[in-house]
C-alpha cells in the first residue's frame, strides 16, 4: 500500500497556500492517482469550512422595534396634568441604545445581573458588589462543571508533568483561527497511532500534528486510551497561546509532539 503521509501533510499546505509550484504540481499528479488523498483533501476542506466562523446578520428593523417600543410604553403613562412630570428623554434614549446592544451581543441576561449591568443605580453601589461576586462564583462552578466533562481521570505521573510544561509558539493560522470545545497536548518518541482524529495541519519539522477531534465524551475517552497505550499520556492544556477555548464547539484539539530519541 502507498504511503501517503507525505501527501496528506501537503493536502494541508495546499488549502493554506504554502506550497511551491512544484510541490502543488506533484500533489495534484498524486491526487489524480490517489483516490484515498483525493477524499481526504474533500474532508479536510470541508472540516475547515466547519470550524470557520459564521457572520450573523441582524434584522434591520431591529434598532426601530426597539425604539418604538420603548416610546408606546413612554405615551402609555397617563398622568393628571397637575401631578404630570417632564419624561428624562435623554436618560429613556441611552438605556433604548444600551439594550439594542446587549441585545445584539447575546449578553442580556448577563449583564442585567452581573458587574456590567447599566441600570444598577449607585447608591445600590454595595449590592452590585455582592451580586457581581455571586455571579462570578456562580460562573466558576458551572466552567469547572463543563470542564470536568471532558476531562477523564488524572493520573499522577511524569509525563503528564511534562506534557503540562511544553511550550508551543508559532501555532498554524488555521488552528488559531477556530475554536475548540478543549485542548490535549502529548509527546513521545513512538509513532502516532490511529486514535480517530482527523490531521488538519503539522508544523513545519513535521515533529508537532494538529489533529480535530469531535466533542463527544466517549469519542474523546477512547482516543485518549489508544494514545496512552502508545506512550502518549494527553494532558488537558488551557494555557496553549493562540488557542481559543469554547465548551460549545463542535470540535475539540490534540496535539501531539513526536520528539527524537534521546
Amino acid at each position: 500500500m502507498m504511503d501517503c503521509s507525505k501527501y496528506e501533510a501537503y493536502c494541508s499546505a495546499y488549502l493554506d497556500n504554502e506550497l511551491t509550484a512544484e510541490e502543488q504540481a506533484i500533489l495534484l499528479g498524486h491526487l489524480a492517482n490517489c483516490a484515498h488523498c483525493a477524499a481526504y483533501l474533500e474532508h479536510l476542506r470541508t472540516l475547515r469550512t466547519r470550524l470557520s466562523y459564521e457572520t450573523v446578520v441582524l434584522p434591520t428593523h431591529l434598532h426601530d422595534t426597539v425604539m418604538d417600543t420603548v416610546l408606546q410604553a413612554a405615551q402609555a403613562t397617563v398622568v393628571p396634568l397637575e401631578k404630570r412630570r417632564h419624561f428624562p428623554v435623554f436618560s429613556m434614549l441611552a438605556a433604548a441604545v444600551v439594550v439594542v446592544l446587549l441585545v445584539t451581543t447575546g449578553k442580556l441576561g448577563d449583564s442585567l445581573w452581573g458587574i456590567q449591568n447599566p441600570f444598577h443605580p449607585a447608591v445600590n453601589s454595595a449590592n452590585a458588589v455582592t451580586d457581581t461576586r455571586e455571579a462570578a462564583a456562580q460562573n466558576q462552578v458551572d466552567t469547572d462543571a463543563a470542564n470536568a466533562t471532558l476531562q477523564p481521570p488524572a493520573a499522577s505521573t511524569q509525563k503528564d508533568t511534562a506534557a503540562s510544561a511544553i511550550v508551543i509558539s508559532d501555532v498554524p493560522n488555521l488552528i488559531s483561527s477556530s475554536v475548540y470545545a478543549y485542548c490535549y497536548v502529548a509527546q513521545n518518541v513512538t509513532n502516532i497511532p490511529d486514535f480517530g482524529g482527523t490531521l488538519v495541519t503539522q508544523s513545519t519539522s513535521g515533529q508537532i500534528s494538529y489533529f480535530a477531534l469531535d466533542n463527544n465524551m466517549s469519542t474523546l475517552e477512547k482516543a485518549l486510551g489508544i494514545l496512552q497505550e502508545s506512550g502518549f499520556e494527553a494532558q488537558s492544556r488551557t494555557d496553549v497561546g493562540g488557542i481559543s477555548l469554547d465548551t460549545s464547539a463542535e470540535t475539540g484539539l490534540v496535539i501531539l509532539i513526536q520528539t527524537a530519541p534521546q
